[in-house]
């Protein structure tokens, strides 16, 4: 798509894209890292690494959680926001 090939030459020019994309809201039988897609199939299969976002309201966090792993070892990282300002956890 016309989209994916600026997101694509702004990598080559040395950006990191970060795009994101909503799933479909869990029912009560699943646990909220399980994956549920509604159109964004297509996102996941050009892409090299694919984040959940999990926020943690009572913490004030949120985990980027790895669901899609092509480029070495990704872990679990949290994240809180105060001030406007991200600082990792």
């Amino acid at each position: 798509s016309e989209l994916t090939e600026i997101f694509k030459r702004l990598r080559n020019n040395g950006a990191t894209i970060i795009p994101l994309h909503h799933t479909n809201k869990p029912n009560a039988e699943m646990n909220k890292y399980e994956q549920v897609y509604a159109g964004s199939s297509a996102w996941k299969e050009d892409i090299y690494n694919m984040f959940l976002l999990v926020g943690n309201k009572y913490k004030n966090t949120f985990i980027f959680v790895p669901a899609k792993n092509r480029t070495g070892k990704i872990e679990e990282q949290a994240f809180k926001i105060e001030n406007h300002l991200l600082e990792k956890v």
